[in-house]
């Protein structure tokens, strides 16, 4: 059953443990059947997810692919939280809570999840670079290493703002002290 906004604003006034099973999502199963409490990478994942949607919507048709690197236990999840995402109005449900401005979560039907070795995929490999890139940026700028951050801060700046107003560049998951201290030079 898919519950809606008002449906939680309803349940939420009764109260109990049943809206937390109805409404939260409950922890995935890894292939060993264990529990997995926080998965690395899927707020990033579904991010990536919301905010190519988004850009696709404005400027695109609206359609689009997603090709990741292979991962065996969590891409079954990735492939299940895009599978919920397309079917899902999820954007109706937290359109009150946050932003909808630089992303959308309710994914378009007609779009693909593909999973490719990196070692076999160009596109692959230059966005492990660049990750590499801005990691490695990032812990020189919390290490607080100056002629590094200026060296390379042109670059991260284009990284991170590439297109004015389309909310793409990079996503940042950081305090939001760190995130206003870290871009806030960048612009």
């Amino acid at each position: 059953m898919i519950h809606t906004k008002t449906d939680l604003v309803a349940d939420l006034s009764k109260g109990g443990e049943s809206v937390l099973k109805n409404y939260l999502p409950l922890p995935d199963q890894n292939p060993h059947n264990k529990s997995i409490h926080f998965l690395t990478g899927f707020s990033a994942f579904t991010g990536i997810l919301a905010r190519a949607q988004k850009y696709s919507n404005d400027f695109l048709s609206g359609q689009f692919n997603i090709v990741h690197d292979m991962e065996e236990h969590n891409g079954i999840i990735y492939r299940s939280a895009f599978e919920r995402m397309k079917k899902l109005n999820t954007d109706e449900l937290v359109g009150d809570i946050i932003s909808l401005k630089y992303e959308t979560y309710s994914i378009n039907e007609a779009n693909n999840l593909y999973f490719q070795d990196s070692q076999s995929n160009i596109y692959l490999q230059i966005a492990d670079l660049i990750s590499g890139f801005v990691m490695r940026f990032w812990k020189d700028y919390k290490n607080e290493v100056r002629e590094k951050i200026d060296l390379y801060s042109a670059t991260m700046n284009k990284l991170t703002f590439p297109y004015e107003g389309t909310g793409t560049g990079t996503r940042f998951f950081t305090t939001n002290d760190d995130h206003i201290r870290f871009t806030t030079p960048l612009i």
